[in-house]
């Protein structure tokens, strides 16, 4: 897979406590252990085990971007949680195609 970089590029290699503090961000689902199962601001499921992995289509994969180009940084503060393909729609700056959830699924919208 051919990588993708930008000035709003992907923050991998996240030191675990910010990884964590990034992660308390999503949203908790009741019924659900949220220490494994969360959902992105755009309602898509993510897993916690599944950071920077597994980037198939609709997969429980998550990125952690920049919550606002304008002022980067790779503090927990200005870094936010979103399943992979949304995290690519954000860097395009574009609304087409995000990725929700329908039940358990992750579907495009």
């Amino acid at each position: 897979m051919e990588q993708h970089t930008s000035e709003k590029e992907q923050v991998t290699g996240l030191d675990p406590a910010i990884k964590m503090a990034v992660w308390e961000k999503a949203v908790i689902v009741p019924n659900f252990n949220p220490a494994v199962y969360r959902k992105d601001r755009f309602g898509a499921w993510i897993k916690w085990d599944d950071f920077e992995c597994n980037k198939v289509e609709f997969s429980l994969s998550w990125s952690a971007v920049q919550e606002n180009i304008a002022q980067p940084g790779n503090s927990a503060d200005c870094l936010v949680p979103v399943q992979w393909e949304n995290a690519l729609i954000h860097e395009s700056e574009s609304d087409n195609g995000r990725v929700t959830a329908s039940g358990i699924i992750n579907i495009k919208v």
